[in-house]
């Protein structure tokens, strides 16, 4: 009973496969008979190859920074007194910034100017020449001698008459002249000194006080210059960007006291390359711009090519020194600058006018070789649909979004080149041009952002994938008869 009940299982199961053997021989002929048919088209979009002059564009990441930074030092040793700096201060040339203690100096200062007024009282003795009453006292010694010199002659020459008389002996003649000599001896020392206090004090000795006073003035002023020293001030405008010391701290002559910058004119410095030096002008006007401030495009002029690159690290890149004018803006009494150090920044240098061929940036395609693009040549009978040949390409700066070519040998002015969808372009390969505003019906909505795959979703039939299911499908349908009955004979 068993046995009868599985039979008709057993001659279901080859009679199946029999079917199935014979639709799938039956494919492959009719497939072997069909000749093979075309890839569907790959769908692109496609941009013009232009010719014209223009002035290339080349952007470039650039940094801001002071053009004058300085670290300012104490002059002198000694303990701060009075510390006024504070980070993001904004000064004025001339500030004071810090004092040192300076009582022992100032009390040098006043010991030498207490000499300095004893050699300037001195000086002006000498200047003045002698007083009137020295002078007359010079004169009346003089006159006095003069008397007593004539008193001597007229008695020496009575003792010389009585000595010739023999009235008087030798030695009273002699007392006689002794005296007489030594009257004009005196009325001549006399005479000398009423000339010098008359003519008053050398011409030298007055010099030489006029030296010690200059002397005195010079080390009062050198004084003056180290007290300078511990008052340390601000040596231009600017802003404080970092603080190194406080009230009480000791500092050492030359130890940094402030980090200055001078901001009014920013220096942006933008590295370029070897390459692109060409289109560098120095002295041109450049467009910079700094995110993250009102005014977002500054004007700047380049001020220096640094002759220079950091070629031992592999660099071969040369900074470009841009000089910009920073604004201030007041807020609560103090003056900020809208341009700070490290903002980052984007240089855009135009290069002198030339001729170029120009595609879009999106053309570009590298390769194993290098760059290419794909330029698309339609049919002669339906300009929507052609072949793309490939060109390998040298780039160069172009302007805005087009960026110049060259295709040595070959003129491609005036063609069209694929702009989207040549990622996975083969030479030669046929595609179709996308409708500029395609609808969500058309083709053109359902493929991808460049056009990839499009042939796939426009034509889900041809994919070998949906043909086998197909097939799979029909050969079920064709079996299903016998199936039903194994299914009703169990």
């Amino acid at each position: 009973m068993i046995k009868d009940s599985m039979q008709p299982i057993w001659i279901s199961i080859p009679l199946m496969i029999g079917i199935l053997m014979t639709s799938g021989c039956g494919n492959d002929e009719t497939a072997a008979q069909t000749p093979g048919a075309a890839p569907p088209p790959t769908y692109v979009r496609v941009g013009p190859i232009v010719q014209k002059m223009i002035r290339p564009e080349l952007k470039v990441v650039a940094t801001l920074h002071p053009r004058r930074t300085s670290i300012v030092a104490s002059g002198a040793n000694g303990v701060v007194e009075e510390y006024i700096p504070d980070a993001g201060m904004y000064v004025e040339e001339g500030t004071i910034l810090s004092t040192l203690r300076m009582r022992s100096t100032d009390l040098g200062i006043a010991q030498e100017r207490a000499i300095l007024k004893e050699r300037e009282e001195q000086l002006k003795s000498l200047e003045a020449g002698s007083r009137p009453q020295e002078i007359e006292e010079a004169q009346a010694k003089l006159m006095a001698f003069q008397i007593a010199r004539r008193v001597a002659d007229q008695k020496f020459t009575r003792v010389e008459e009585l000595f010739k008389k023999n009235a008087i002996n030798k030695d009273e003649r002699d007392d006689a002249q002794e005296r007489s000599e030594a009257a004009e001896h005196l009325y001549a020392a006399s005479k000398a000194a009423f000339d010098l206090v008359k003519q008053g004090p050398r011409q030298e000795d007055i010099e030489q006080a006029r030296a010690r006073v200059l002397a005195q003035k010079e080390n009062i002023d050198y004084l003056l210059s180290e007290r300078d020293k511990r008052i340390t001030k601000a040596p231009f405008d600017g802003v404080i960007v970092e603080t190194h010391s406080f009230v009480g701290q000791w500092l050492g002559q030359g130890d940094p006291i402030i980090t200055l910058a001078r901001m009014d004119l920013m220096v942006v410095i933008a590295n370029v390359d070897q390459s692109m030096l060409q289109y560098i002008t120095l002295g041109d006007k450049v467009n910079i711009q700094v995110p993250g401030t009102e005014q977002k495009q500054w004007e700047g002029q380049i001020a220096s090519i640094v002759s220079q690159s950091n070629w031992e690290s592999g660099s071969r890149l040369f900074p470009i020194r841009i000089l910009v004018e920073n604004k201030f803006q007041e807020v609560e009494g103090r003056k900020i600058p809208i341009l700070k150090e490290g903002m980052h920044a984007e240089v855009v240098f135009r290069g002198p006018e030339v001729e170029a061929v120009l595609v879009h940036k999106d053309a570009l395609v590298r390769t194993s070789g290098g760059k290419a693009i794909f330029v698309y040549e339609p049919t002669p009978d339906d300009p929507k649909n052609g072949t793309v040949k490939q060109y390998q390409i040298e780039t160069d700066i172009g302007e805005k979004e087009m960026i110049r070519i060259y295709t040595p040998g070959e003129d491609l002015t005036g063609g069209q080149v694929v702009l989207e969808g040549a990622e996975r372009l083969r030479p030669f390969q046929n595609v179709a041009i996308l409708p500029e505003n395609p609808t969500a019906e058309s083709p053109a909505s359902e493929a991808g952002p460049t056009g990839q795959d499009s042939a796939t979703d426009i034509n889900p039939a041809n994919s070998p994938e949906e043909a086998t299911s197909k097939e799979t499908t029909d050969v079920t349908k064709e079996a299903s008869p016998e199936l039903e009955a194994s299914t009703s004979a169990k």
